[in-house]
């Protein structure tokens, strides 16, 4: 996350997005919720990882339980190795095993190269919404992909 978006961000409203998102305490808590799981790659380190929320409630599916691929990143120099699509095959496959329908994501509405990733995995475009860190906002799509 931090190489992704650290740059259009106050160094203290990032500090504490990242706290209350990314903390050890955050993710030991997560990894306690029998909903929420993390897929990490990793070489002799954590080079990329997905989170996903089973049974995620939203207001955009009208009350359906969806499977939400919250969080999917790649450190920056191991681009182009195939990480993403691996990881992204991981989702879609969790989210198919346990059943749901829907897996949906969001994505900053200027990353380019992320929209066109998950479009190649036939992702589509379905709304929008405002991602706000600190006194920063920034608009995202919202995209979906039919797990039938």
């Amino acid at each position: 996350f931090l190489e992704s978006y650290q740059h259009p961000y106050q160094q203290k409203e990032m500090d504490a997005y990242l706290k209350e998102h990314f903390s050890e305490e955050k993710i030991s808590e997560d990894l306690k919720d029998d909903n929420i799981f993390y897929f990490v790659a990793a070489t002799d380190y954590v080079v990329g990882f997905i989170k996903t929320n089973a049974n995620k409630w939203t207001w955009r599916f009208k009350g359906r339980l969806t499977y939400e691929l919250e969080r999917l990143y790649i450190q920056n120099d191991m681009m182009g190795k195939k990480i993403g699509s691996r990881l992204m095959e991981t989702a879609l496959k969790s989210a198919k095993v346990r059943g749901f329908r829907i897996i949906w994501l969001s994505v900053w509405e200027n990353n380019k190269k992320a929209i066109a990733f998950h479009q190649k995995f036939g992702f589509t475009v379905i709304g929008d919404g405002t991602f706000t860190l600190g006194k920063t906002h920034r608009p995202y799509l919202v995209m979906q992909k039919s797990c039938e």
